[in-house]
């Protein structure tokens, strides 16, 4: 069996849609132009607009690149 970091992926992209309404494509569009200087500060403008969590933590990873070790593809 392979687990691959794109199925957490997916999951945090259905949380971040299922709370808030809008989807990916919508929240990058927004974090782009919002240009936030480090992740601190793109975590509390999130925060304000009600992401927390999985959802919030995607957006970071979207906008600041994903670490090696979610990138990681095991086999199980």
């Amino acid at each position: 069996m392979t687990l691959d970091w794109r199925t957490d992926r997916a999951r945090w992209v259905k949380t971040l849609e299922a709370r808030t309404g809008k989807g990916l494509r919508d929240w990058n569009r927004w974090i782009r132009a919002g240009r936030f200087r480090d992740a601190l500060h793109l975590r509390t403008w999130l925060s304000k607009n009600g992401v927390n969590g999985y959802s919030q933590q995607l957006l970071v990873m979207e906008h600041f690149g994903y670490p090696a070790h979610v990138l990681t593809t095991e086999h199980a």
